[in-house]
């Protein structure tokens, strides 16, 4: 077994390299859009009726309101969504895709797919699920409580 130091040394070695590039692989089939991939997965979020308010972005995206409020207003100044008062409540608003923004989710989602499919093919369907189960348990134990911790902070 690898003592500490040189598994957190490992550990940090792969994390950067692989999530450095995998962020830049993410990124570029939002580049053209003039989007982050951030704020391509709120339009995701969105066109798929995951979230339908800052609240539930929020909740999803595991990040601050402020946050949010800054994608989502970068996102209305290109157009590709609208907030709308909720006759129901006013104090909710609603988020809704433009027709461009539903263009715009709808490539982006494609050159996704594809860049998904290739990674699928070389690395294997049994080892990205562990990596996906793996990831979710490192957020689940030690992230989401690191974040309810910082909640309670402020």
């Amino acid at each position: 077994m690898m003592d500490s130091e040189k598994f957190s040394t490992a550990f940090t070695d792969v994390y950067l390299k692989t999530t450095k590039s995998l962020t830049a692989l993410l990124q570029a089939a939002t580049t053209e859009y003039h989007t982050s991939f951030e704020q391509y997965q709120i339009l995701h979020d969105i066109a798929h009726q995951r979230a339908t308010n800052l609240t539930d972005l929020v909740r999803l995206r595991g990040v601050t309101k402020p946050a949010i409020a800054r994608q989502l207003r970068t996102l209305r100044n290109l157009g590709y969504i609208t907030q709308t008062t909720s006759t129901a409540d006013r104090r909710r608003h609603l988020l809704s895709l433009t027709d461009k923004g539903k263009r715009v989710e709808k490539a982006v989602s494609e050159r996704m797919t594809s860049s998904f499919e290739k990674l699928l093919l070389q690395v294997g369907e049994d080892d990205l699920s562990t990596l996906v189960s793996i990831l979710d348990k490192i957020d689940a134990t030690v992230l989401e409580p690191l974040r309810q911790s910082s909640k309670m902070d402020s």
